[in-house]
């Protein structure tokens, strides 16, 4: 017989151990050839679009076309991701928002020199100017005011001309000091040493370039701001690296960092008219009847701004205009503040702050009165005299100050929801006040260093609610006003850095976001330094020994709704059933019977009719015979209608 071999297979995986092992062994190898002949890793990163220093490292030194246009299609892929989640859309708000993480990857991003640069820094300072604040987010705003120091420190200022990165780059950094002094207000930069050293670094001879943007007023207000904040935020810092007397212990400067003195020089001192704006706004923001209230101590504080820091004021003015956005009195405060008083008074201590409520005032504001109160004769002194009267107004303000005042008219005139404030920002409403009005300020002639500044602000910010209202034919008015105060400056105007300065904005058209920086910071200063109680009005409190008062009602006797079974019977009871086929075929046969029979009697009527004409009877007739012959047709009409009732 021959010999079979029957295979042996496992059909239940039964095998030993030593060739499970083995067999995952080849599988693996066999695995890793394939993938390393085709090219590809076995290991696919989680994350191709993650940002970092090596893929913008490859973006720049990319040379052929077709691997920087694929570059580029993954960049524009990591610029959308950013954008998302840093909440562009949604006003930085969202469970898929990373505001830290989406900062850092745009300012990562920028490093790429190509077109999607400026998309990235115009993201990022959207991003800046209405997201909410959070104290997770400050060692990404210390990376971004480093990184924006060293851009312009390295980049910017070798350029032989003023770009447009440049200006947007700028405003980066305005923003990201912004925020970074509302933390400081709040008193969070506390146990932020070592990034307060690395910003004291990158600070050191930032203001030695100022003089290369010159021409430009509004890029100085700009450095200024961010170095005045940079020395505010490093003073603790500046104070440490200073060398110690000969003597002094080193363990009493330790000792030092911890008392309250120290303490207390992480947080930032409200000045007066900042926290009587603060005050003023959130009487705006909750529609309080104290607001006149609020306006009057604001005033009475705003004559002493020239003893305060320029910093506090040009927040507090900021607040304020973000404030008159809404509201006319506000509006008209500003105003106010601008002019100064009709008699102003020599210089007097500064105010402490009121950390009470401004109910305690007991003036109310007027704002026709206040219109009689100031002249134009009292703004001739300048912001460089060593004692300046208190309430001078406008030209006594610090030239920062009065830029800032200037780009706050603009912002009302934009933001603005009533076309009333608009106007009035635009125009001016009162004789006596439209010099302070955005119009107004492009005819600023005063004897000092600043007018030529206060012009050709004015004259960049009336351009830009030209080209912001241009294609809007709702405010066409002010699109028009604002193209006839243009071509009197192009006319008139004597100094070419005024009419220069248009260059800067030519491409520049503004944007209205959902929220404003200002606004928030408003807001959270609000809930630090006014706090209020969880009702605005006091409750009525029961007596709890009065007795209850017994009242005797009549009882009304309601009617009692039908029951399902009533509304059931009622439908029933009305319900008539259609008729059936042998009814509706009787009832067609007796039409037909009707009308046949009323055919042949109108017939046979006619017949008699003419019969009797036939027949020439004499006219006279005996009385019976006509009785009888009415008596026949009688009984003929009876006959009928026997006959066809029988038939019915």
């Amino acid at each position: 017989m021959p010999v079979i071999k029957i295979p042996v297979v496992h059909k239940f995986g039964i095998i030993s151990q030593s060739h499970r092992d083995e067999l995952q062994e080849r599988i693996q190898r066999n695995i890793y050839i394939s993938t390393f002949k085709d090219g590809k890793s076995s290991k696919v990163s989680k994350d191709s679009l993650e940002v970092n220093e090596d893929f913008v490292n490859k973006f720049n030194n990319c040379t052929n076309a077709d691997d920087r246009q694929k570059l580029l299609d993954v960049a524009k892929k990591m610029l959308e991701r950013a954008k998302r989640r840093c909440g562009a859309s949604t006003a930085g708000e969202g469970k898929h928002v990373d505001l830290p993480l989406a900062w850092t990857e745009l300012a990562q991003l920028a490093q790429c020199q190509h077109k999607i640069q400026t998309d990235c820094l115009k993201i990022l300072n959207e991003s800046l100017q209405q997201s909410p604040f959070d104290r997770q987010q400050v060692p990404a705003l210390f990376y971004l005011a480093e990184t924006t120091l060293y851009w312009l420190r390295t980049d910017s200022l070798t350029q032989p001309y003023l770009r447009k990165n440049e200006i947007i780059l700028l405003e980066i950094g305005m923003n990201t000091f912004f925020r970074l002094f509302f933390h400081y207000m709040a008193g969070e930069l506390g146990g932020f040493n070592t990034f307060k050293d690395r910003l004291h670094t990158y600070l050191e001879g930032f203001i030695d370039s100022e003089n290369a943007y010159e021409p430009y007023p509004v890029c100085v207000l700009r450095m200024k701001f961010i170095h005045e904040i940079g020395r505010m935020l490093t003073a603790d810092v500046s104070e440490d690296l200073q060398p110690q007397e000969e003597g002094s212990p080193k363990g009493e400067t330790e000792t030092n960092h911890k008392s309250p003195d120290y303490i207390s020089s992480c947080v930032h001192d409200l000045s007066p008219t900042l926290w009587h704006s603060l005050d003023v706004w959130k009487s705006v923001e909750k529609a309080s009847k104290d607001l006149r209230i609020s306006l009057t101590a604001l005033l009475d504080c705003a004559w002493h701004v020239t003893d305060e820091n320029w910093v506090d004021v040009f927040t507090a003015l900021n607040i304020l205009g973000d404030a008159g956005q809404a509201n006319t009195d506000v509006l008209h405060c500003l105003f106010h503040m601008a002019k100064g008083p009709k008699d102003p008074v020599r210089k007097l201590p500064p105010k402490e702050t009121r950390l009470s409520t401004t109910s305690a005032v007991q003036q109310d504001f007027d704002a026709s009165a206040a219109a009689d109160d100031g002249s134009l004769g009292t703004r001739a002194i300048t912001a460089s005299t060593h004692q300046p009267e208190v309430g001078s107004g406008f030209a006594s303000w610090p030239w920062q100050c009065c830029l800032g005042y200037i780009s706050i008219l603009k912002e009302i005139v934009i933001k603005s929801a009533s076309s009333k404030i608009r106007k009035t920002a635009l125009v001016g409403e009162d004789e006596s006040l439209k010099n302070f009005s955005l119009l107004g300020l492009l005819f600023y002639d005063q004897e000092s260093k600043i007018s030529w500044k206060v012009r050709s602000v004015a004259y960049e910010q009336v351009w830009n609610v030209y080209r912001f209202f241009e294609k809007d034919k709702m405010n066409d008015n002010l699109a028009n006003a604002a193209w006839q105060a243009i071509l009197h400056v192009q006319r008139y105007e004597m100094d070419k850095r005024v009419l220069d300065s248009a260059k800067v904005v030519q491409d520049y058209i503004p944007t209205v976001l959902e929220k404003s920086l200002y606004g928030l910071i408003a807001k959270n200063l609000s809930y630090i330094y006014l706090p209020t109680a969880e009702y605005d009005f006091p409750l009525k409190m029961k007596n709890k020994h009065q007795a209850k008062k017994i009242v005797n009602k009549p009882i009304r006797i309601k009617q009692i709704r039908t029951s399902l079974r009533d509304e059931m019977n009622l439908a029933n009871a009305l319900y008539e059933s259609l008729p059936g086929k042998l009814e509706r075929m009787n009832f067609a046969m007796r039409r037909v019977v009707e009308d046949q029979w009323r055919k042949e009697e109108h017939e046979m009527l006619e017949r008699e009719d003419k019969e009797e004409d036939s027949e020439k009877k004499p006219e006279k007739k005996n009385e019976k015979k006509n009785e009888k012959k009415n008596e026949k047709k009688e009984m003929k009409k009876k006959v009928l209608n026997d006959n066809f009732n029988n038939l019915i």
